[in-house]
């Protein structure tokens, strides 16, 4: 989790680490035993997590069809494998992506995706209901899914997902097992504020923007 930028898929990863490695100070008394078996089952699941990709992206490249004109949004190492695979299969296809302010995490998607040969065009965030009328589907990452089936994910994906809609395009979310977090948000503003950007992020984000 180290490499993981969004707070909500560390808090999730975290509490599921404790609970696959809780058990373990019950079943042995004795420290040393106890403190092996821990480590043991920690890496038993840090190989399980790093095996969760690989398992999406095979069962999910189905959907990117020989062809397929795709939209994502940001940077996201799930969505970036699920078109490594399809890559992998021969398949055909180019990728809008949305630049994805305030931290222009688009561009290292795109970069990546350049690496793989893959025909990549960067759009404006403001273009995304223009643009969509061009795909074929849009596919996107979760920093977190919640309880009532929705996600968190970076700013920008809610739009993402309203102009998909109203145009009848196929949506997709790919995200790992261990990004299931306890909450419950009833709307935007019900979820919780340390999951969400800060005014003050915002602004210095801006500021190293303007200063280049």
């Amino acid at each position: 989790l180290c490499g993981v930028d969004s707070s909500v898929a560390v808090s999730s990863g975290g509490e599921l680490f404790l609970r696959f490695i809780s058990l373990t100070s019950l079943e042995y008394s004795d420290y040393s035993k106890c403190k092996k078996i821990m480590i043991e089952r920690g890496e038993l699941f840090l190989s399980r997590i790093s095996l969760s990709r690989t398992k999406i992206a095979s069962l999910c490249h189905a959907f990117i069809k020989d062809g397929a004109r795709i939209l994502t949004h940001a940077y996201s190492r799930v969505v970036l494998r699920v078109l490594e695979e399809a890559v992998a299969a021969k398949k055909r296809f180019s990728v809008y992506i949305t630049e994805s302010q305030p931290d222009l995490s688009g561009k290292k998607m795109a970069k990546a995706l350049c690496h793989l040969n893959v025909p990549v065009t960067v759009v404006l965030d403001a273009a995304v209901g223009y643009i969509m009328e061009k795909v074929d589907l849009v596919i996107v990452g979760a920093e977190g899914v919640v309880e009532n089936g929705g996600i968190i994910n970076k700013i920008g994906t809610n739009q993402m997902a309203v102009c998909a809609k109203a145009q009848n395009k196929p949506f997709y979310v790919v995200a790992e097992s261990f990004k299931f977090v306890r909450l419950f948000p009833l709307n935007q503003q019900d979820v919780p504020d340390k999951f969400k950007y800060k005014a003050d992020t915002l602004k210095s984000v801006q500021a190293g923007q303007d200063l280049k």
